[in-house]
């Protein structure tokens, strides 16, 4: 898996929805700046567009604050995340985005009508409901 750090407006979503209550896990995570305990977004590179495997709501939460994320670019079914690369992720998460990527990756070039990212920052109702002060999320990026 190779490392890349793009622009969230580069990642398209692969899923219609996001849950509320995870990203405001998602959001805490980082203003505790406890985000090395979370695993980077997985994306796949069809047509020239970078396609977002798992990691929705990480990639949502960079949406609203610094515009661009680390990404892990899965380009084969071999490639996945171990507990060597991320020591402090749970062996339970990355087995849980290792099981996504297994079964979102061969088809992933079907997935590109989502607009999961864009409806989260767009509805300002759902943005109050997670209780986002984007001022205090730049300061702890």
């Amino acid at each position: 898996m190779k490392e890349l750090i793009l622009p969230t407006s580069e990642l398209l979503p692969t899923q219609g929805s996001l849950s509320r209550e995870k990203l405001d896990k998602v959001i805490k995570f980082y203003r505790l700046r406890r985000q090395q305990e979370l695993l980077l977004p997985a994306v796949a590179l069809v047509d020239n567009e970078y396609l977002v495997i798992d990691g929705h709501h990480r990639v949502t939460n960079a949406a609203l604050t610094t515009k661009e994320t680390p990404v892990a670019l899965v380009s084969s079914l071999s490639d996945f995340f171990t507990q060597e690369q991320f020591p402090r992720v749970p062996q339970t998460i990355i087995s849980d985005s290792n099981y996504v990527i297994s079964q979102k990756f061969p088809n992933i070039s079907q997935r590109r009508d989502y607009t999961a990212h864009q409806r989260i920052i767009t509805f300002d109702d759902l943005m109050e409901a997670c209780e986002l002060d984007t001022y205090s999320i730049h300061q702890a990026a």
